[in-house]
């Protein structure tokens, strides 16, 4: 593998080449080298698992962050997060557009989180089916069957609570409300999926949580 690219010539084996690329300095070197090796994991001949392989492992300090971010909210199944970040990442590098991307670890990294919460909405939409984003999480938390180590609290009078005042709230509200405060995204993230502007975010997402505290303190 190293043999056939001016840029990778420099390393005879894999323990050096990753001590580069974790190593401080020289990023636009350190960019063309997992460009390279990019192009042998989409080339599809015999160095193509090597390359995925050390694309992976060059990788693992960003993923390692990923994790520790993502892990509060797959806390009832770890492997599982594992499994699907490992899913993302690699299915992102064989669809990597390298006429498009300028910097592969950055776009790889990034486009493997944004995935992970995407695919986690999604599933909160599918087990709700009509209910509204609000009462979808609600509902997968509670879920026992889903999460047999938790106990049930569809009943628990505090659990009912705050869904009904949920639904007091303006629907944009609450969506946005659920989507940082539950989901874990940022209020930028949350603005640009929703299709407002950060600002407006950030107002409604102070609003929608003051007047939340308002209604349970009433209650």
């Amino acid at each position: 593998m190293c043999g056939r690219d001016p840029d990778l010539a420099a390393w005879s084996e894999p323990g050096a080449l990753l001590a580069f690329l974790h190593g401080p300095g020289d990023g636009e070197r350190k960019n063309r080298v997992l460009r390279h090796l990019v192009a042998i994991a989409q080339a599809g001949d015999t160095p193509r698992q090597a390359a995925q392989i050390t694309l992976l492992l060059a990788l693992w300090p960003g993923l390692d962050a990923i994790y520790r971010r993502c892990l509060w909210r797959f806390r009832y199944d770890p492997e599982r997060l594992a499994t699907d970040l490992l899913g993302e990442v690699t299915a992102g590098l064989h669809k990597l557009r390298l006429d498009r991307v300028e910097w592969i670890a950055a776009t790889l990294l990034r486009n493997a989180e944004r995935n992970l919460r995407r695919a986690e909405i999604a599933e909160c939409k599918a087990q709700a089916n009509s209910l509204e984003i609000t009462d979808e999480v609600i509902h997968r938390e509670a879920d026992p069957t889903a999460r047999p180590d938790v106990a049930c609290v569809a009943d628990d009078p505090r659990a009912s609570t705050i869904m009904r005042h949920l639904a007091d709230l303006p629907p944009g509200d609450a969506a946005l409300l659920v989507a940082v405060a539950v989901l874990g995204e940022t209020q930028h993230e949350a603005a640009d999926r929703l299709g407002i502007t950060h600002d407006a975010a950030r107002k409604r997402y102070q609003r929608a949580l003051a007047r939340l505290r308002v209604s349970l303190g009433d209650d």
